[in-house]
């Protein structure tokens, strides 16, 4: 897409050398700890996969000498909200170098961006970012608070239940229906089919080779039809999933959580939390 400016400058996918290009400059934002090779190779895995095919772009603004000024992720999702569909654009990962900053090259980019997915009678856009929200507010943007609370596990409130549990390195597929029928009591969520739940599920294999998550873990319960996805500390578990067909969604999250604390003693709960969670 071509924009209209004063330069010529083009808005598009990134080619493999400019995306190796753009994880090079943007280091000083992912780099702890993990090598250019292993981040560009765990980001390569992704734009390859199927679902990354069809619904994944990593753009790139150029100029006429192809010099990259600006560029973003774009994820494009189908949300449900009140039984009503919706398209959603999710956009992270915006980044200009620093010899291009101060320039509106960004804004230049996002205006154009958003322009192609109104034409494109896309509903909703999501932004994802690490700074402050003034920038975005332009574009029409609003704040949505993030918070990532941390529970006090309460061990003593059902350690008399139990169930058997196993131990996954990887989303088994008969987990999606699961998933589905336990999404469909929520106001809103994503539409996950199976290519996007086999992306999640390569995903943990390929967060365990390249980005270091040794303890990222899936826990199933076959008798609640309940799992919980999950990376393991020392004294806390961060939440990635969770998800039940239980009539009883509370009462499966605390089967799991008791077998878990049972195997991986901890005493705290964190990640983006469903309402379960709460009482804990």
């Amino acid at each position: 897409m071509e924009l209209a400016s004063k330069i010529q400058l083009w808005l598009r996918p990134g080619t493999e050398p400019e995306l190796l290009e753009v994880m090079r400059s943007s280091r000083e934002v992912w780099g702890a700890g993990i090598s250019l090779a292993e981040y560009a190779e765990y980001h390569r895995l992704i734009r390859t996969h199927q679902w990354s095919k069809d619904n994944f772009k990593h753009l790139v603004l150029v100029n006429d000498k192809n010099e990259i000024l600006s560029s973003c992720k774009v994820y494009f999702h189908t949300l449900w909200i009140d039984s009503e569909l919706f398209k959603l654009c999710g956009i992270g990962a915006v980044f200009t170098p620093k010899p291009y900053r101060g320039k509106g090259y960004a804004t230049q980019m996002l205006k154009a961006l958003l322009d192609e997915l109104t034409a494109s009678k896309v509903d909703l856009a999501l932004l994802f970012s690490d700074i402050s929200s003034e920038f975005y507010e332009q574009f029409g943007f609003g704040l949505i608070p993030k918070k990532d609370p941390t529970y006090i596990f309460n061990y003593k409130a059902f350690k008399n239940m139990s169930t058997s549990i196993k131990f996954y390195r990887h989303l088994p597929m008969a987990l999606l229906d699961w998933h589905r029928q336990y999404v469909q009591r929520r106001k809103f969520f994503l539409e996950r089919g199976q290519s996007y739940f086999d992306l999640l599920s390569q995903r943990i294999d390929w967060h365990r080779t390249y980005l270091g998550f040794k303890e990222q873990v899936v826990i199933v319960s076959e008798e609640s039809k309940s799992y919980l996805w999950i990376d393991r500390g020392e004294s806390y578990i961060q939440i990635r999933d969770f998800a039940s067909a239980d009539s009883d969604p509370e009462r499966a999250l605390n089967l799991l959580l008791n077998e878990l604390y049972n195997k991986f003693p901890f005493s705290g709960i964190t990640g983006w939390l469903p309402k379960e969670f709460e009482h804990y």
